[in-house]
């Protein structure tokens, strides 16, 4: 019995050899030999055995491409690349080509016309959808909402964003928005955009019609310009940003006047603003004239508007000869330009 199984084991190993070697059983799994011939020859001179292409075999293995994920779940990020115009191109044609809707090449890049320009440059993203920078008062819902983009699509394609929360100016990509909520969203940004400005400019109209109708003031010198505006600024010697109480006129080593009746309050030398003039007006209204050269009135002087009062000039904390131009209200300051109403 023993022997009975040792002779088909025998017989099965001898047909198993047969068979590589004579019916090519493996013959489809045998690589090209031309590619490896540097390495694999039938004509070897030196000692060993001659190699030939019936002494080995290999296993053929189908590969396919995967797209990894990190481990977090976020997709790899999503790039964005310059497309140069080319003759003959058209919008829809690099849409096409690209894989993107025409509506996100033109939301990606907002000067794109309708007629394409050879060398142009298009900015096209590696996905379908579109690229927004964060403003203030912006949150996930509110992006969700207005782009139609899940809050899990935002964060699963932004992984930097941090326990859901945005920085401003940071910019977001947002996959495959709904067009429709875009152009709603922008409307209503261009309504309330033209809203606050009406709104400014009654505001601003209001102000100077009282200011100049009712207080009367004047230009105390002839308007040549503006160095530095009302509000805040960024101040050239203290190198910060301070708030600006007047505004500095274009003047160098001119007369200046009284903008308009009053009492000589102060007229000597103050620490930042040099030489300096102030004149109180009635209903708590006061005015300042500063860096200046000279001055020739004094304390307790009554002027009128239109009187000079000295010499603009370039002392105290100046860059340069002007003159610094200030009216308050009840100590509070307000924009002079304002105050004086139109600009003869």
């Amino acid at each position: 019995m023993i022997k009975l199984r040792f002779n088909f084991f025998i017989i099965f190993i001898i047909l198993f050899f047969y068979g590589i070697e004579k019916i090519g059983i493996f013959n489809n799994e045998v690589v090209d030999t031309k590619k490896f011939e540097n390495y694999y020859t039938t004509n070897q001179e030196d000692e060993g055995e001659n190699i030939l292409k019936e002494n080995y075999f290999v296993l053929k293995r189908d590969y396919e491409e995967i797209e990894f994920e990190r481990k977090d779940g976020v997709v790899e990020d999503v790039v964005k690349f310059d497309y140069i115009v080319v003759e003959g191109d058209t919008i829809a044609e690099i849409s096409e080509k690209f894989y993107v809707e025409k509506k996100v090449l033109e939301y990606n890049n907002p000067k794109l016309g309708k007629t394409l320009k050879i060398g142009e440059k298009i900015s096209i993203p590696s996905e379908n959808g579109v690229f927004y920078k964060i403003i203030s008062g912006d949150n996930l819902g509110k992006i969700s909402r207005a782009f139609g983009v899940k809050i899990s699509e935002i964060l699963r394609y932004n992984g930097f964003i941090i326990n859901e929360k945005l920085q401003i100016n940071e910019s977001i990509f947002l996959i495959n928005p709904d067009f429709k909520k875009i152009e709603e969203l922008k409307r209503q940004i261009e309504v309330k955009r033209i809203r606050t400005l009406k709104r400014k400019n009654n505001n601003l109209k209001q102000e100077v019609e009282v200011y100049s109708s009712i207080q009367n003031f004047a230009m105390p010198i002839k308007y040549t310009g503006v160095n530095s505006a009302f509000g805040n600024r960024y101040h050239p010697i203290l190198k910060r940003y301070i708030g600006h109480a007047g505004v500095d006129l274009k003047a160098r080593y001119i007369s200046f006047r009284a903008t308009k009746s009053g009492v000589i309050k102060f007229a000597g030398v103050q620490r930042g603003y040099g030489k300096i003039v102030i004149i109180t007006h009635s209903n708590g209204y006061e005015s300042r004239y500063a860096h200046l050269n000279s001055y020739k009135v004094k304390v307790g002087e009554r002027v009128k508007q239109g009187q000079i009062l000295g010499q603009t000039g370039n002392t105290g904390r100046s860059t340069g000869p002007h003159l610094h131009f200030e009216i308050r209200k009840n100590g509070r300051a307000i924009n002079p330009l304002r105050a004086v109403g139109k600009i003869k």
